[in-house]
């Protein structure tokens, strides 16, 4: 099937692209996960978009995707619940769904007749275990309740496996110029998932040959990328009891070291993965695992930020090939405003939250003074210009009465004999319920930002945010909700207007004394269509 373009994407500078694409629908979309000494195993890959092409308004054609070893999969086992299970069963055979999720750029056509094709391989498929806890209950009156619940578990629900096919680049060739880029990889060395051999078995094929899987558990690490030029040889970590790290970039000439960038970090190592010494938003912020239970406490006993631990293993340097560095040195992002969903308002609140920030920036030239340049994310009246963009929510219960039906919803039936009939749930969760994937990760957004510099001069940067005026920046809930039972059911989707957000505002450039010394000002009349000014002072 073929896409129809009616699909255009606008970026900022006002540039657009025409979008087409076409879909796989056969009647075998398998795409191989395995291949055994005795058989292949294979997922079943329901229709899925093939090739997108973007036409921009240069007449430049961009390719992603077109083969499957340019599209990377994630593969989820559908797990086997039956107490006691039944070899010859088809429920105690794999029974794999791929999920296309990423497409690669394969080709670049420009208008002058150059055609530039990227190539890609697979190599292994690494295993992804999620470890979550979760209580679900549903009752309604009349009807007998239905309760089921994770903790204790003899199906060890809270375990959740995937295997990833990913995607890596092996070379680059141009048609016309007959210029080349060539690439080697290899495995990584670094942190695993501890995963368990029975629990693995338990919730995926009991039997499945785990010792000859464990064998394809990795990811590749790019190497070197050769040209006609030179070389470039990347340098990380290899050590199994921490992530991966890029050490060193050396680019090389005539196979020796021509000039290298060096790269730092912060020592004190990650905990492994599950360990339950993350809060709310991800970071590592306790050496003692948190407690599980009872989870209607449990986001807001996963509230605190520990900067210290926060900080573990990222960037603090990167040495140049003159000799100089640069230092960074960072703190968490704070917060005088939360965006709140269900409803759509801001409240004032404030404290730490998720992620770090930036707040030192120190250039060490290898001869002459350093120089420092130092970040602030507060108001001049000192308030924290930050707006935490939504709070994860872990538990939610409620429900509803009806004199009439109240439709299917979970129980499978609907009332239609005019009595009063009620409906409840409660819902219990490690992992939140509400929609946060609108924030990429940008969990707090700033609305002013001050770069100081050494001479005590300054640029005030002001941003679009959540509490902007001139544009529709708040979030807001769907025109319409049907079948929901109440408002309190925080994944109901909603209308993300995160866009919008972020936009350069002003940019004001300050002396050493106070006085303004230029003022830019940017009016968005669309997200992609914008005018600007200057004004000297």
């Amino acid at each position: 099937m073929i896409g129809n373009n009616d699909i255009r994407i606008v970026p900022k500078d006002g540039a657009y692209f025409k979008v087409s694409y076409s879909i796989r629908s056969t009647s075998d979309n398998s795409i191989k996960v395995f291949e055994f000494s005795h058989a292949n195993v294979y997922a079943r890959a329901y229709d899925y978009i093939q090739t997108i092409t973007l036409t921009g308004n240069d007449g430049t054609v961009y390719t992603f995707g077109g083969y499957d070893d340019a599209i990377e999969f994630s593969i989820q086992q559908k797990p086997y619940y039956s107490s006691s299970p039944n070899p010859a069963s088809e429920d105690y055979a794999w029974r794999l769904t791929a999920t296309a999720n990423t497409w690669m750029l394969t080709q670049i056509e420009r208008p002058d007749g150059e055609l530039i094709t990227f190539h890609y391989k697979r190599d292994g498929v690494p295993l992804v275990c999620q470890d979550c806890h979760y209580k679900y209950s549903y009752w309604a009156t009349n009807w007998s309740g239905v309760q089921f619940t994770t903790m204790p578990d003899i199906y060890r629900r809270n375990l959740n496996y995937r295997f990833l096919l990913p995607s890596y680049l092996s070379g680059i060739g141009c048609e016309t110029s007959r210029d080349t880029l060539s690439i080697k990889s290899s495995r990584t060395i670094e942190m695993d998932y501890e995963i368990d051999r029975d629990d693995f078995m338990y919730r995926t094929v009991p039997g499945a040959q785990f010792d000859s899987i464990r064998i394809r558990n990795y990811f590749m690490e790019l190497d070197t990328i050769k040209t006609r030029r030179g070389e470039i040889a990347l340098n990380y970590t290899h050590d199994p009891a921490t992530r991966l790290k890029l050490l060193s970039v050396v680019f090389l000439s005539n196979g020796t070291n021509d000039h290298s960038y060096l790269f730092s970090y912060n020592p004190t190592p990650l905990p492994a993965y599950n360990s339950r010494m993350t809060n709310i938003w991800g970071d590592y912020c306790t050496t003692i695992p948190y407690q599980i239970q009872p989870f209607e406490t449990l986001g807001r006993r996963r509230m605190s930020v520990n900067p210290s631990l926060a900080g573990a293993e990222m960037l603090t340097c990167v040495t140049y090939p003159t000799g100089g560095r640069t230092e960074y040195t960072y703190e968490p992002n704070d917060f005088a405003k939360v965006a709140g969903q269900f409803p759509f308002a801001l409240r004032d609140s404030s404290g730490l939250s998720g992620g770090l920030r930036i707040k030192n920036i120190t250039d060490f030239p290898a001869e002459g003074q350093p120089e420092s340049r130092s970040f602030n994310y507060s108001y001049d009246n000192g308030q924290s210009s930050g707006i935490l963009s939504g709070v994860p929510v872990y538990h939610v219960a409620g429900g509803r009465y009806e004199s009439s039906g109240f439709g299917e919803w979970m129980f499978g039936g609907h009332n239609s004999s005019g009595y009063v009939y009620g409906a409840g749930y409660s819902f219990s969760s490690e992992n939140y319920f509400n929609l946060l994937s609108m924030t990429d990760g940008r969990h707090t957004t700033y609305s002013s930002v001050s770069e100081v510099f050494p001479d005590n001069g300054r640029i005030i940067y002001h941003f679009t945010n959540h509490d902007d005026t001139d544009i529709r920046c708040m979030d807001a809930p769907p025109s319409s909700v049907v079948e929901t039972i109440d408002n309190k059911m925080v994944d109901n989707p909603f209308n993300s207007f995160s866009l919008y957000r972020g936009l350069l505002k002003s940019k004001e450039v300050f002396d050493c004394d106070g006085g303004i010394k230029v003022r830019e000002l940017y009016n968005y009349t669309t997200i992609c269509d914008s005018a600007r000014r200057k004004e000297h002072g």
